[in-house]
């Protein structure tokens, strides 16, 4: 989220509006929103999963931005990616090693639901990072299969294979928050804008 929502935006305020200063600082939700809703921070850049959706502190408000869909990461030659050229029965995963988040995490609590909900297993969860990176790695070397959303990918496809789900499309949503009675501030007003124009972008990329 920070490469291409944050850092674009980032660029754009430099450039068109530069009397607002800003600071990039990484968190998770359960500090950034307090420290927004105390005044601490102006602006959280967030992602909310499906069956996770996020409860904001009162006096919060949020901005939707973009939808970013997940797709399934399989090694180049799995032979589920070789047999379906568009979307994969998840069932036919269910004998698969799968790399995700640490437990409580957005990325493995959705990794979970969608195998129990939509191919009716339990994952065998082997491999846990908090950097996508290294999970596209791990199913790169044939080492395991995971679920991405298409924002972590960065355009890398050539050494994996993405498929769609058959079962059911699964998505997050990416979103700002900023506090209610700040609606007016011109500056506020600036971090919304650049974010969404960021998110434009992207969505129309």
């Amino acid at each position: 989220m920070s490469l291409r929502l944050a850092l674009p935006a980032m660029q754009a305020l430099a450039r068109d509006a530069p009397r607002v200063r800003c600071e990039l600082v990484e968190a998770e939700p359960e500090q950034a929103l307090p420290a927004l809703a105390l005044g601490d921070v102006d602006l959280v850049l967030g992602d909310e999963w499906q069956h996770g959706p996020w409860q904001l502190p009162a006096g919060l408000e949020r901005h939707e931005l973009l939808r970013d869909p997940v797709h399934l990461v399989l090694p180049p030659r799995h032979p589920a990616a070789r047999r379906h050229r568009e979307a994969v029965p998840l069932a036919e995963l269910a004998s698969e090693a799968w790399t995700t988040g640490h437990p409580g995490m957005g990325w493995e609590e959705v990794t979970r639901r969608t195998c129990r909900e939509l191919g009716g297993f339990e994952p065998d969860i082997r491999h846990r990072t908090n950097d996508a990176t290294v999970a596209l790695e791990v199913a790169a070397r044939g080492l395991a299969v995971t679920l991405l959303p298409d924002l972590a990918l960065l355009g890398r496809h050539s050494s994996i294979a993405l498929r769609g789900i058959a079962e059911g499309k699964v998505d997050r949503a990416m979103f700002a928050v900023t506090r209610a009675t700040d609606a007016t501030r011109p500056s506020t007003q600036a971090l919304i804008a650049a974010v969404r124009a960021a998110a434009a972008a992207l969505h129309g990329r």
